[in-house]
């Protein structure tokens, strides 16, 4: 079976990672030349989302996880109109943690998220059903997922590391226990995010694995190889096989 992945860069790869150990033959696109989505126009992004999903569909795949929260909040639904024949997953904030209240009772909540998921209709819409009373702090990081693409490619140099954490200092303010990540990319440097907050992280890249196999026919689960996925670059425009040490380095 084929399942394909799409982000505006690497935060795909906190989702990704989660599925390589499963017999499928992933392909993974990094809409690099938009990047990042979060500070694109509503319109774009959902434009965006149709042109790199027909270029996985043209792979065969299957199954599209949507591997970016801003993507999925602007353009999930019309995906499941153009496309009726292809199963999608999402990516959304975790604020049904909320509801846990054993993990809770004495701890404060927050959630990363970008400033484009923030404002769309669909979060609004979880935020109503899930929580209410916004026990969860919301903070919008306009650059945060940026700085992560750079720190994935650059290193995390000093310049690199002061940008991050002054993008954080809002945040570590308030104190809080929790934090839950409302971008695939924030995962990607959650220990960071751990030691400069002093908190514990929530990630959906399990949450979101879960879906995905539970959606899957197994009867229909080819082996594969483990140690490559297909990758393409929208800013190079090729296809390419990525080495799983690649990702998980």
């Amino acid at each position: 079976m084929k399942v394909g992945l799409f982000d505006s860069g690497i935060g795909g790869f906190s989702i990704l990672r989660e599925l390589l150990d499963f017999p499928l033959e992933l392909f993974y696109v990094a809409d690099d030349a938009f990047s990042p989505y979060g500070k694109k126009p509503d319109e774009l992004i959902e434009k965006r989302c149709h042109e790199v999903t027909s270029v996985l569909v043209d792979r065969g795949v299957d199954l599209v996880v949507v591997a970016c929260n801003t993507a999925t909040a602007l353009g999930i639904q019309s995906l499941r109109e153009s496309f009726p024949g292809i199963q999608f997953v999402g990516v959304e904030p975790y604020l049904n943690i909320v509801n846990q209240k054993k993990l809770f009772e004495e701890g404060r909540l927050a959630a990363l998220i970008t400033p484009s998921t923030k404002s769309s209709l669909r979060f609004k819409g979880l935020q109503e059903r899930v929580d209410p009373s916004e026990q969860i702090s919301v903070f919008g990081c306009p650059n945060l997922a940026g700085l992560i693409e750079k720190a994935y490619f650059e290193g995390m140099n000093p310049q690199v590391k002061k940008e991050i954490q002054k993008e954080l200092a809002p945040i570590r303010k308030g104190s809080f226990s929790h934090v839950i990540l409302g971008c695939t990319h924030y995962p990607l440097i959650q220990s960071f995010i751990e030691e400069e907050l002093g908190c514990s992280c929530i990630s959906p890249g399990p949450f979101v694995a879960k879906r995905v196999f539970n959606l899957l026919d197994k009867g229909t689960l080819v082996s594969s190889t483990y140690d490559e996925f297909h990758f393409l670059s929208t800013e190079k425009g090729a296809w390419s096989l990525k080495k799983r040490k690649e990702l998980l380095n």
